[in-house]
């Protein structure tokens, strides 16, 4: 934890989580119509994008990011 980039910076945690909280209510909440998941999906690709603008390595980068876009892909059944 001490080299990982996304877990020290707070700006990051703060972006994915808002991420998967837009994601989580679109879940929960299917009036949205699928906005809300897609918004999120944008939202966790710019913040990885800029994750790795601050140095994140491509493998903190694409855990992050995969594990993400798996939860996304889930909402789309």
């Amino acid at each position: 934890m001490g080299e990982s980039t996304i877990l020290n910076t707070p700006i990051l945690l703060m972006l994915f989580s808002i991420a998967l909280g837009l994601c989580l209510f679109d879940k929960f909440y299917r009036n949205t119509k699928g906005w809300f998941t897609q918004a999120s999906a944008f939202l966790a690709v710019g913040t990885t994008a800029y994750a790795l603008l601050l140095g994140a390595g491509m493998e903190e980068a694409a855990t992050a990011l995969l594990l993400f876009l798996c939860l996304n892909l889930e909402g789309w059944k």
